[in-house]
């Protein structure tokens, strides 16, 4: 991935081992020209420790989904949450890791801009028993994943991270 990586800055800043605490992100993003096969996501990795543990889960937002369909048991067909409106969910696992990938894809795809609090997305997974809250945010991820294209730029005006 692409990407801007922050690896185990919040579970060691916070001493939390809660991945649900306060964690906001806001984005602007374009792709120019529009590639073929490409996402924008923000990736994350929550693990049983914190900076050295394998990973447990990986936890992917995905903004924008260009003609590709992320990790899943079903193939295309996603998860309707009413839990979190405007969202699917995918869940499949990481041929490449070997755990439980959770994809959650806007459905208003592409999303240009996005601030929102990652802790719903956490939440959602606690309450369904695919997490068991225990886990550290150990790795966060922001970027892109482009499978095909060429001369393609990817953009990011505006990255913020917060934690309270």
């Amino acid at each position: 991935m692409d990407s801007c990586s922050i690896r185990c800055l919040i579970a060691d800043m916070t001493k939390t081992r809660n991945p649900t605490s306060s964690r906001s992100l806001t984005r602007m993003n374009s792709y120019s020209p529009d590639p073929a096969n490409a996402d924008v996501s923000y990736d994350a990795f929550v693990s049983t420790g914190s900076c050295g543990a394998g990973h447990k889960a990986e936890i992917m937002i995905w903004l924008a989904a260009y003609d590709l369909t992320p990790i899943s048991k079903t193939g295309a067909t996603p998860h309707t949450l009413n839990a979190i409106p405007g969202w699917n969910l995918f869940i499949g696992t990481n041929s490449q890791t070997g755990v439980p990938a959770y994809s959650f894809v806007a459905r208003n795809s592409p999303m240009k801009t996005y601030s929102g609090n990652l802790m719903s997305f956490f939440d959602y997974l606690k309450s369904a028993n695919f997490i068991d809250g225990t886990e550290y945010l150990q790795e966060l991820h922001a970027g892109t994943e482009p499978a095909s294209g060429t001369s393609v730029t990817f953009t990011t005006s505006s990255f913020t991270l917060s934690s309270s």
